[in-house]
């Protein structure tokens, strides 16, 4: 796995339930090349869920939607 595990990263990870490309390029100042492989290599690890919703893709914070699921139980 690349070198993508910063406290900017998972400060923007945990800012909100989901993240988009944009924000991971415009808060850890990255292209969007970069923005995009970082967060496929957190999905393939499991850690976001992407969806694509109109023209833009999504990606769901899986840990923090754990945790919500678990709270309302």
């Amino acid at each position: 796995m690349p070198k993508l595990y910063s406290k900017e990263l998972v400060e923007t990870l945990f800012y909100e339930f989901y993240t988009k490309i944009m924000y991971v390029e415009q808060h850890l100042n990255v292209s969007r090349r970069t923005a995009v492989t970082y967060l496929q290599k957190l999905e393939e690890h499991g850690f976001l869920i992407s969806e694509m919703i109109g023209r833009e893709r999504v990606y769901k914070n899986k840990v923090l939607f754990d945790l919500i699921e678990q709270a309302n139980k």
